[in-house]
């Protein structure tokens, strides 16, 4: 067996993929997806895949939000065929709000990217 882990995803227009270990080192990477949705799923389907290891703890993946409905709209797709990935895998399956994560990192919710990099 190696490290315990757990997957984390961000399903924006480039998916954040990262994966926190359970001694605390993290491992980050970005996918780009193309834009047609099933080949957006079909990376996706990739990235579950690579990672569904006995290792894997479960998957925590950061809630659809914005202003503009049709990106929201394509992120609950994505969301929801993530869920189903998991189910099937019978990974655990957690989304998480974005500004819950932000204030973990940073203490301040609402937190930008220069602040999260810091």
């Amino acid at each position: 067996m190696g490290r315990k882990f757990y997957l984390g995803l961000d399903l924006g227009t480039q998916v954040g993929v990262s994966r926190v270990f359970m001694d605390g080192d993290v491992e980050c990477l970005t996918v780009k997806l193309k834009t047609a949705p099933e080949l957006r799923l079909r990376a996706l389907q990739d990235v579950l895949r690579v990672n569904d290891t006995p290792d894997c703890m479960g998957v925590a993946v950061e809630e659809p939000f914005g202003r503009h409905y049709n990106v929201v709209r394509m992120h609950m797709r994505l969301l929801g065929a993530v869920e189903m990935a998991c189910h099937v895998r019978g990974l655990p399956f957690n989304p998480v709000n974005a500004s819950t994560v932000k204030k973990q990192a940073t203490g301040k919710g609402n937190a930008d990217k220069e602040m999260k990099l810091s």
